[in-house]
């Protein structure tokens, strides 16, 4: 798996809005991660009746959501695998260790390392490029 480039920002979605349509536009594959996030369900997906099904989803107006339950702290790797594959990168809000993220200035430089030189033969590990390029685990 090729991993994203994880981008840190602070603040809300709307204040990238122009990253975010240059990145699609450039056909760039990107997402968004609130890490630590107090999470609302939605109202359908909200019901007493469904806290103990492994998963459930609501789909509409082009939208999924879907809900499962977690089984203690949440795991980047596991995040990006389950939920980013195929990005190229993800913005991403929330405490996260520094050294896995960079910052917003650095997005087109760490986006044409990547493609240029993808982390591989890391078992166990996820490529993220960082400010020294490291594959952490």
């Amino acid at each position: 798996m090729k991993a994203p480039v994880l981008v840190a920002v602070d603040g809300p979605a709307e204040a990238y809005v122009a990253l975010i349509e240059a990145a699609t536009a450039a056909g760039v594959r990107i997402g968004w991660l609130v890490f630590d996030a107090v999470v609302d369900l939605p109202l359908p997906l909200a019901s007493p009746a469904l806290a103990s099904v492994s998963r459930a989803v609501a789909v509409g107006a082009g939208r999924s959501i879907a809900v499962k339950p977690m089984r203690g702290q949440a795991v980047l790797r596991d995040l990006l695998r389950e939920h980013f594959l195929g990005a190229d990168v993800v913005l991403v809000a929330g405490s996260l260790e520094p050294g896995s993220l960079i910052r917003p200035g650095q997005f087109a430089d760490a986006l044409a390392r990547k493609r240029a030189r993808p982390c591989d033969k890391r078992p166990q590990g996820f490529c993220s490029v960082s400010t020294d390029s490291k594959c952490l685990r």
